[in-house]
């Protein structure tokens, strides 16, 4: 099974909370922790449904969504409704 580990916000929303200024998630593909933007994992979950989950339990699977014309990544937990791709640590530049 694959894992979402990370995250890293799209530059000036570093202390957002929206998941449409999710740049890129960092997932294990069998070659270490790597980073992904979010266009690139909407379409592999496209072809690949399934087969990434978060990595913050109770682990919901990464969803495409399609928000005008953006292509966007979910995991939302059935019973809190709360989407857990926010809960994923985010990545912070230090130099920006």
């Amino acid at each position: 099974m694959l894992y979402a580990e990370k995250i890293r916000m799209k530059n000036g929303y570093e202390n957002s909370n929206d998941f449409e200024k999710v740049q890129s998630i960092f997932i294990d593909f069998g070659k270490g922790l790597s980073e992904y933007p979010v266009d690139i994992i909407y379409d592999f979950l496209i072809k690949k449904p399934n087969s990434i989950k978060t990595i913050k339990k109770p682990n919901p699977f990464l969803k495409p969504l399609s928000k005008d014309g953006k292509k966007l990544v979910i995991a939302i937990d059935d019973l809190s409704k709360e989407n857990l791709i926010m809960k994923l640590p985010k990545v912070v530049d230090i130099f920006n």
